[in-house]
């Protein structure tokens, strides 16, 4: 499966599977493993053109500009993550103050295991927003890494995508790729199993250009 690791379910968030053809069946499906989730399948062969078709427009998308001149969009992120990183610093102290309080007798024990709890709740929330928030960072950092070699390995797998083995194929579109979210809900009418009634969310290594 070229495609292996990177086509993810729009519904549940888990990784769409290559179903090989049979008797019934005369072509390899692409489709969600989870039982009971309401993504309907396709063609698989139609997903790979499709994914394809949009690497064309991002590199489209870039085509005539000077790939050196053009910067991502400066980030909100860093100041928001150490907003998130003061705000837990604060959680702390006022973890200690509430200890410091039931010493004291100004707390009852009920009042006492209330605020305690809403002080390990919204650290919990705090750290998980913080590892978030990283992960969203390194990932901009690393868009924007790519940002040079990004366009013309694009445009040599994309001549050269028919002759690569299966591996190969994968290996290319992973080091392009970060992901790629599948979303079709309707099944196509009978007789109509070539249409693209589906939408692709792909997440590029690199900022999607959208002109100046």
């Amino acid at each position: 499966n070229p495609l292996a690791g990177l086509i993810v379910c729009s519904e549940c968030g888990h990784n769409m599977v290559r179903k090989a053809k049979t008797s019934h069946q005369l072509y390899d499906t692409l489709q969600c493993p989870t039982t009971g989730c309401k993504t309907v399948s396709c063609r698989f062969d139609i997903v790979e053109d499709a994914l394809l078709d949009e690497l064309r427009k991002i590199v489209s998308g870039y085509c005539g500009e000077n790939i050196s001149e053009i910067k991502s969009t400066p980030s909100s992120l860093p100041m928001l993550l150490e907003e998130k990183k003061r705000e837990l610093e604060t959680l702390e102290q006022q973890r200690l103050k509430i200890y410091d309080l039931l010493e004291r007798g100004i707390y009852t024990e009920e009042v006492f295991l209330s605020r305690q709890k809403m002080n390990v709740d919204r650290k919990s929330e705090l750290i998980n927003e913080i590892e978030t928030i990283t992960d969203e960072i390194q990932f901009q950092e690393l868009q924007s890494h790519h940002i040079h070699t990004f366009i013309p390995r694009c445009e040599d797998l994309l001549d050269k995508y028919e002759k690569l083995s299966t591996e190969q194929k994968n290996k290319a579109l992973k080091l392009l790729i970060k992901e790629v979210t599948y979303k079709k809900t309707e099944r196509n009418k009978k007789g109509d199993g070539r249409s693209t009634t589906f939408v692709l969310e792909v997440t590029p290594y690199i900022p999607i250009y959208k002109g100046k």
